[in-house]
């Protein structure tokens, strides 16, 4: 592992989330990452494997995230590990306005890569933990703001999809010599 890397821990039950996760850090030749998918060994993993961070998922089965989180606190070794919650959650925004657990800030599940990427760097770097928790809102308005904005053109290119669609139909049958009641090609 080369010295500049930090070393994450992701203590999540869900092999696609740890996995997807870290071909994502990996990738940026910043992290060396580990998982572990059972939380009732996740802090001895953490007393071998010495993360710079974890990143855990707070509903696990055998024991939840705030579970670990309470037995890493007792562990003077690991009492200063910064942890950061995974979650899943019905919608952004209702995470985004709920924000950190017991201190502990919280990321959705799927995630959004900026907000990841924001959320290690400022932990890993020293950066005011309020800080990172109203840019990582600020991704979310954001994001939220640019997918309404898509969802309206979507609505307009549906309706002109509509009326080509009608206005095709009506052609064809102009074409094929069809006539409507009212003595005028085409359907009403």
């Amino acid at each position: 592992m080369p010295h500049d890397e930090k070393k994450i821990l992701i203590v999540d039950d869900e092999v696609t989330v740890t996995e997807t996760l870290k071909v994502l850090l990996k990738n940026t030749d910043r992290y060396h990452v580990h998982a572990e998918h059972d939380s009732t060994k996740a802090v001895q993993t953490a007393r071998d494997y010495r993360p710079d961070l974890i990143l855990l998922d707070l509903g696990m089965p055998n024991l939840p995230g705030t579970e670990v989180v309470k037995q890493l606190r007792q562990d003077e070794s690991l009492r200063w590990l910064p942890v950061v919650y995974l979650t899943e959650s019905p919608g952004r925004t209702e995470a985004a306005d709920r924000g950190p657990i017991e201190g502990i800030p919280v990321l959705t599940k799927p995630f959004l890569v900026e907000e990841i990427m924001m959320c290690l760097a400022g932990h890993l770097s020293g950066d005011a933990h309020g800080r990172m928790v109203a840019d990582s809102r600020s991704v979310r308005q954001n994001t939220q703001a640019e997918n309404e904005r898509i969802a309206a053109a979507l609505l307009v290119v549906n309706r002109e999809v509509e009326e080509t669609e009608q206005f095709l139909t009506m052609m064809r049958r102009a074409l094929a010599g069809e006539q409507n009641p009212k003595g005028g090609f085409g359907s009403a």
